[in-house]
């Protein structure tokens, strides 16, 4: 068998614009709910450790950005220390 491993970049364009495009929205719809859904429950869990509402920083980070609302809350420190 010989295959031919020449693959053009007009090849590989019509690829993922036409064939791959099903799983290339996967991937990015993946990353995307990992982004918007699983940081924010982190965000939550980091909060409620640190003595705050874990909720409000769950809702807080979907408005806003995730991390940065990680790194709001991280600089904020614990509720409990004076």
């Amino acid at each position: 068998m010989v295959y031919n491993l020449k693959i053009s970049t007009m090849e590989i364009t019509n690829y993922l614009f036409n064939d791959g495009l099903p799983i290339f929205a996967t991937i990015c719809g993946l990353i995307a709910f990992a982004y918007f859904f699983f940081i924010p429950i982190c965000v939550a869990f980091v909060a409620k450790k640190k003595g705050r509402h874990g909720l409000v920083w769950f809702l807080l980070s979907i408005f806003i950005n995730p991390i940065v609302a990680l790194l709001l809350l991280i600089a904020l420190g614990d509720k409990d220390k004076p």
